[in-house]
């Protein structure tokens, strides 16, 4: 048997191979983008002046500890869930390299999974912090951002990629394309979001020039991205760019909230719709719903796929609730040792 030679191919190169494998294969659209994500990631983080797009079979085991476990690690910055998602692209990107003979290892072997992370405490927001957030934006822009976070419980990616035409004032309603998900939804325009849209509306048309709201083009960006204004520009205090997508969205919330005296680290619009997605489950529950029909109206407030997955993403769990009112500062084992013996006695007696 003759033995294939190893066949020498750029990182860049390999990586759009594997991807136009796994999409021929009919992965689903968020495995794809989660590959197509790690792999820039990592294309990016190995590359250098002086070699900035390897060959596959130069990567060791020991970058690849380096680009896990380093001191500037990926480990350092995501949660364990998104580190094994990684590390699981990444094993079977390198195990097809082996197969197709770009390497002779796979420097994924040493990687193991990361345990799971201790829970994080979430920081949610009243119906009356989650007002007083908007009177903290800086500008029209950051204001209405957080508006539409807190009044539709979109996600930040679908509200930066909203145009103007997705909003219709005259039906109430925003339509938008899930990117998470694939889906389109046609969410309601509450009054609060109503005279918010109306007020923003109007100040993009003075800012860009037009006389009035409805010269806005359908296709201009309804959050669009924006810089400040210089201090010697006085007349206006940013300036608009209505076809270039927000960057780093998250920052739109986290200025108000530094400003109101909150943390700001991994907060940004999932902030913004756990909150108000706890505020509505409180809202019904008090208006005398049961627990399940609430939860079955938030999770269509959220777009989730699953009820478990809205009492999660809410914080709510009833059994560890169950648990804690039967446990905490009562008598566990000999309450249990009482009972056994009561009912030994009851069928001696018997």
């Amino acid at each position: 048997m003759v033995s294939r030679t190893r066949t020498n191919i750029r990182l860049s190169d390999a990586c759009d191979r594997y991807l136009e494998r796994i999409k021929n294969e009919g992965q689903s659209d968020a495995s794809q983008y989660t590959a197509r994500y790690a792999l820039s990631r990592f294309r990016k983080a190995v590359a250098t002046r002086r070699e900035p797009n390897p060959l596959v079979h130069t990567i060791t085991p020991e970058m690849m500890d380096d680009y896990c476990y380093g001191p500037d690690g990926i480990r350092r910055d995501v949660q364990a869930v998104s580190f094994n998602r990684y590390r699981s692209v990444l094993k079977v990107f390198f195990e097809y390299a082996l197969l197709m003979r770009w390497t002779d290892v796979n420097p994924m072997e040493s990687i193991t999974r990361a345990r799971p992370d201790m829970p994080k405490k979430r920081l949610y927001l009243n119906a009356g912090e989650l007002i007083t957030l908007l009177d903290h934006a800086s500008n029209p822009v950051e204001r209405i951002a957080c508006s539409l976070g807190m009044n539709t419980g979109m996600r930040g990616n679908d509200i930066r990629h909203l145009t103007v035409f997705d909003a219709s004032l005259a039906g109430g309603v925003i339509q938008t394309e899930i990117r998470k998900t694939r889906k389109l939804d046609v969410k309601p325009i509450t009054m609060e979001l109503h005279w918010e849209l109306v007020k923003w509306l109007n100040i993009y048309a003075e800012y860009m020039g037009l006389s009035d709201r409805g010269e806005l083009p359908g296709e201009w960006l309804l959050v669009p991205s924006y810089r400040n204004a210089a201090p010697r520009e006085r007349q206006q205090r940013v300036h608009l760019r209505p076809l270039q997508v927000h960057t780093n969205p998250w920052r739109m919330v986290q200025r108000p909230l530094e400003r109101m005296g909150y943390p700001t680290k991994g907060e940004g619009f999932h902030t913004l719709r756990r909150s108000s997605a706890r505020a509505l489950f409180e809202s019904l529950r008090s208006a005398g719903e049961g627990r399940d029909h609430a939860l079955m109206v938030v999770k269509e407030f959220l777009n989730h796929s699953s009820v478990v997955q809205t009492e999660h993403y809410l914080g709510l769990n009833q059994e560890r609730a169950i648990r804690d009112t039967l446990l905490k500062d009562r008598p566990f084992l000999s309450a249990l040792a009482e009972q056994e013996q009561a009912r030994v006695n009851d069928e001696k007696r018997a």
